[in-house]
């Protein structure tokens, strides 16, 4: 048997395909009575919403993206596992490459990555700004960890950077 859709949803509930979508992404425009008959016929039919059709709709994929030169190790196992902790508690989803220290392996890694998260770090003392601008896609928020990227700030953007630090110290402390 394969994998209800929201048209068997909708067939079962006898509603169109918009108000199961509607009620299951908690929008408004559906009556109480109806959105419990259409979260009834979803739990019936073990309705999962396909995830694929959701990012082409909402443009995020609630995951990030760890490009890091290595996986092997206890300083990696423990980085993996944290970067995953904070992510999962914040809705997030993790999807974790390795460059194994190599610049063509890193391309490759991001490369892969690009459509799949909305955001990345990136771990590695290789890369710099040319590979970055040859690699990264326009708009895609990137934390460079051991890098030796040169950027040039405004003060107002010195400023918004400080105490986004400051915050982000702040909240790892209360970790």
């Amino acid at each position: 048997m394969s994998a209800a859709t929201i048209k068997d949803v909708a067939r079962e509930a006898k509603v169109s395909a918009a108000s199961v979508s509607r009620t299951l992404n908690g929008g408004p425009g559906v009556t109480a009575a109806t959105s419990e008959r259409i979260r009834a016929a979803a739990n019936r039919l073990r309705y999962i919403p396909h995830a694929a059709a959701r990012m082409l709709i909402t443009r995020r994929t609630h995951t990030i993206g760890a490009l890091l030169p290595d996986l092997h190790g206890e300083f990696f196992s423990e980085l993996i596992r944290g970067i995953d902790l904070a992510a999962r508690a914040r809705g997030l989803h993790l999807l974790v490459s390795s460059s194994h220290d190599g610049i063509e392996e890193a391309a490759a890694a991001m490369h892969s990555m690009q459509g799949r998260v909305d955001g990345l770090l990136i771990l590695s003392g290789r890369v710099d700004a040319t590979f970055l601008r040859a690699n990264l896609p326009g708009g895609l928020p990137v934390i460079l960890l051991n890098s030796a990227v040169a950027i040039t700030l405004t003060d107002e953007q010195r400023t918004e950077l400080q105490r986004c630090v400051r915050s982000q110290t702040m909240d790892a402390r209360a970790v």
